[in-house]
């Protein structure tokens, strides 16, 4: 398949952790041409602090990431002019990790 080599992306994952630049969706160039709101929607989202936003699939959800547990995703988009008020948002969210054997923890 066209697009980059998922084993280097993992490794790239592994080794430089969670960036805009190992997530990849293939599904979003043809999502943003079908609906176009969706660059203004991540443009603005990226211009506020978000460092990785993306489309899950092929654009019924967007998700965004960011160092800053009070950077907000509404105010964002309110901000450009994008918000709509059939939009919903959650967080700011943590992951979960755990260690070898171990029971997953909260961070």
């Amino acid at each position: 398949l066209p697009g980059p080599d998922p084993v280097a992306l993992r490794d790239q994952l592994i080794a430089g952790g969670l960036s805009a630049d190992v997530c990849i969706n293939d599904l979003e160039p043809p999502a943003q041409q079908v609906l176009p709101k969706l660059v203004g929607i991540k443009e603005a989202l990226q211009s506020n602090g978000f460092h990785t936003v993306l489309l899950s699939g092929s654009g019924a959800t967007t998700f965004c990431l960011s160092e800053d547990v009070n950077a907000d995703p509404k105010a964002a988009l309110e901000s450009a002019g994008m918000w709509e008020e059939s939009m919903w948002v959650a967080g700011p969210l943590s992951f979960v990790s755990r260690e070898g054997d171990a029971w997953y923890n909260t961070p």
